[in-house]
């Protein structure tokens, strides 16, 4: 034990300060001996205080927590041994620890807490004078703070108590929670940057918050108070911004190569669900608002911004949060961060989120409708380094090829289908067509066609076709797949005399398809033969494309458009249809609508030309 908590302190203490003492920290202390211990605390100075520390230790001892069931049973002990210990909290927190004394006295100071928060409506109805949770923390948080401020060597042992951190994040929430105007930002810049000095593990922030729901609310909460109560960034605003983004690094572990990263991990698809997309750029759109401003550490803060978005878009979940993104201004944040006077090493990030996010984007739809606004409004960007400035050109020249094929879109009111029975050759607008009742996903010229293509086969998977109906159109609306059906026809139209060359050579029989792999800004095309058995695998609705293609007379040829979603990939399967099925009738033939989008790994079970896949993967 620490000499500092030895009784035998006491004896510095007058006799009747002694008897008071001892009384309060007896087992069967009355609520008289307690009171007669407060009167005496207040009547002791801080530096005489500090010889109570054999009391407080003794009564904040972990084995005199009371349980639920003592609390329960309403032990006539219950009062006198919480009174005590509150009162002994209070003090600790006024006072200066003696160094080394914190190995033995953190712990049952955590533990205490933990039980009055636990039971707070318990003992409040016990009418003990229980300080409000929001006291009780903000008294923690000025306690830590004053210790790691002035007290290095017991900062080091507190922080590194088992549950400090979680005790940390509560009062963190409590703190941010509180209706004060303006918000105590001293304290939220002392918790967060406690997390960041003193990294905590993930599972006692999350234990600390409530949940990884939680802990993602209470970073964004934090994030959107710093951007939304005051115009610009005070010293402690960006102070705080500063260790909040580092927070964000630390739990979430973005700073990763993109193969590293793959799927998303807990804490971005919680946070993404909260709304951090949006608040990060706008963040962002703050950080390119700095000019030349002389603030320590603000190239730091730029790459970390920077550097963590572009890991949330390489995940599948925050690559459908580019539209919130655009539309919150990354584009004019990149841009103005670019600009900015304020050295930093963002740009490496930034470059990446041009050429490997946003320019592979423009083949969705609503991204580049959002992105042809910002494209605009931002203009060419002048000033930036030569590395941005080359990447700026890259999407620049991407956003132009596609911004083509969207104002033809765009034009279109009614758009082609052709029979779903391959043998037939017509086409036509696709209102004149009737859908199968079934599967709702193939149409037909005629009852006729509808019968005979039954007949051939559609009657053993028109339910699998129905059952995978939800999945597409929750993914990707109407308009959505359709303009990368006119996308993908676009590009197949400026390259086909050389596909269609390609098919020749490879030979009239053969079954081939033509890949457009759209993962980079600019397309890829690839033209090949499927191998012997690849409609004898197990993925029915692969194989039945794959069949009808090989049934079709040469009306319908096998498009593939591979597209990115994060770092992942995802392959559509667009067929392409002919009335006829000779090669120079199939120059005039028109993309029919998406059959069957699915996971590239769901199609990679089909060993459909292997090594060209997963090489390029």
């Amino acid at each position: 034990m620490h000499p500092a908590l030895r009784l035998s302190n006491l004896d510095r203490l007058p006799m009747s300060y002694r008897t008071v003492a001892a009384a309060a920290c007896a087992s069967d202390a009355s609520e008289q001996d307690i009171q007669r211990f407060a009167g005496l605390l207040r009547s002791l100075g801080k530096d005489r205080l500090v010889n109570c520390l054999p009391v407080f230790f003794l009564v904040l001892d972990t084995a005199r927590v009371p349980t639920a069931a003592q609390l329960d049973k309403d032990s006539p002990n219950t009062r006198p041994t919480v009174s005590v210990a509150l009162l002994s909290l209070r003090a600790i927190f006024d006072l200066q620890i003696p160094p080394k004394i914190g190995v033995e006295l953190w712990p049952r100071v955590l533990a205490w807490i933990d039980f009055i928060q636990m039971f707070r409506e318990f003992l409040a109805a016990l009418q003990l004078n229980i300080d409000s949770e929001r006291a009780l923390y903000a008294d923690y948080l000025n306690f830590t703070r004053r210790v790691v401020s002035e007290h290095p060597p017991n900062a080091e042992i507190l922080c590194n108590v088992p549950g400090f951190k979680i005790t940390v994040v509560r009062a963190w929430a409590c703190s941010l929670a509180s209706p004060g105007t303006p918000p105590p930002l001293h304290e939220h810049l002392h918790a967060v940057q406690l997390l960041v000095h003193y990294p905590a593990a993930v599972d006692d922030m999350v234990e600390g918050a409530g949940s990884m729901d939680d802990l993602a609310r209470l970073i964004t909460l934090q994030l959107d108070l710093l951007l939304t109560d005051t115009p610009g960034l005070s010293k402690h605003r960006w102070a705080l911004l500063a260790f909040l983004l580092e927070t964000v690094v630390i739990t979430g572990n973005p700073l990763r190569v993109p193969e590293e990263i793959g799927d998303s991990k807990p804490l971005w698809t919680a946070l993404i669900s909260r709304g951090f997309v949006k608040s990060l750029t706008a963040a962002a759109c703050l950080l390119g608002e700095l000019g030349g401003a002389v603030i320590p550490g603000a190239g730091d803060v730029i790459d970390r911004c920077m550097r963590i978005l572009c890991a949330i878009f390489y995940t599948q979940e925050g690559y459908g949060g580019l539209c919130i993104a655009v539309q919150n201004g990354l584009l004019g944040a990149i841009v103005a961060c670019g600009k900015s006077d304020v050295p930093h090493n963002g740009i490496q990030a930034m470059t990446a989120l041009l050429t490997d996010v946003l320019a592979p984007a423009t083949v969705y739809y609503y991204v580049l409708v959002d992105l042809a606004s910002a494209y605009f409004a931002v203009g060419e960007p002048a000033g930036c380094p030569p590395q941005l400035t080359a990447a700026w050109t890259i999407f620049s020249q991407t956003m132009q090829r596609r911004l083509t094929v969207l104002r033809v879109f765009d034009s279109m009111e009614i758009s082609h289908r052709a029979c779903d029975n391959v043998q037939c050759g017509i086409i036509r607008e696709k209102t004149s067509f009737k859908s199968c009742s079934g599967c709702r996903r193939f149409v037909y010229c005629s009852e006729a066609c509808q019968s005979l293509d039954w007949r051939r086969g559609h009657r053993e998977k028109c339910a699998e076709y129905r059952s995978s109906n939800p999945s597409i159109h929750l993914d990707y609306k109407s308009r959505e797949r359709a303009f990368i059906c006119a996308l993908l026809h676009h590009d197949y139209e400026s390259v086909r005399s050389e596909v269609l060359a390609k098919v020749s050579a490879i030979g009239p029989d053969a079954l081939c398809y033509a890949e457009f792999d759209y993962r980079s800004s600019q397309v890829t095309i690839t033209v090949d033969e499927f191998p012997p058995n690849v409609e004898t695998e197990d993925d029915p609705l692969w194989a039945d494309i794959v069949a009808r293609a090989s049934n079709s007379g040469g009306r319908m040829f096998v498009h593939f458009a591979l597209l990115r979603i994060g770092i992942n990939r995802c392959q559509w399967v667009i067929p392409l249809r002919a009335a006829t099925g000779s090669l120079e009738a199939a120059t005039n033939s028109v993309g029919h609508n998406a059959v069957h989008p699915a996971e590239i790994h769901q199609l990679l079970t089909v060993p459909m030309i292997p090594d060209m896949l997963r090489s390029r993967g």
